[in-house]
């Protein structure tokens, strides 16, 4: 009995680490190539692919990274998307000083759907500049 026990609960552990490691998986990302003064700057925007919601606003978090050739960040912020709707947009300023730019900062369009996340606008700040 006790080994009918702990094969059963073995299985168990197990099958609950598959499904943790599954779910950390089931993201959706998008990439996009900017353009900062001059310098290229990767962007990759990360959520989770399943979004929760009663039809108001639902908090995403979304894993950011950007990077130049010199250097790269990543952080994870809280945006807010209203459930329910096709496609929700939230905006995020994200500061450049760790990627030696001073102070300027990106001013992100964000678009989310249920199947997507994507990088709709991008502006320098100061100055409103459309990189995207």
């Amino acid at each position: 009995m006790g080994t009918r026990f702990a094969l059963a609960f073995g299985f168990a552990a197990s099958a609950f680490a598959v499904s943790l490691s599954a779910g950390a998986q089931d993201q959706i990302c998008y990439k996009q190539a900017l353009v900062v003064d001059g310098t290229p700057v990767n962007t990759l925007l990360c959520a989770p692919s399943a979004l929760v919601g009663d039809g108001g606003v639902i908090h995403v978090p979304v894993s950011e990274t950007l990077s130049t050739k010199a250097a790269s960040f990543g952080r994870t912020v809280d945006l807010e998307f209203l459930a329910g709707d096709e496609v929700s947009r939230s905006i995020d300023d994200v500061p450049l000083a760790r990627l030696g730019f001073g102070k300027e900062a990106l001013h992100l369009t964000i678009a989310r759907t249920p199947q997507t996340i994507v990088l709709e606008h991008a502006l320098l700040l100061p100055g409103a500049i459309p990189l995207k």
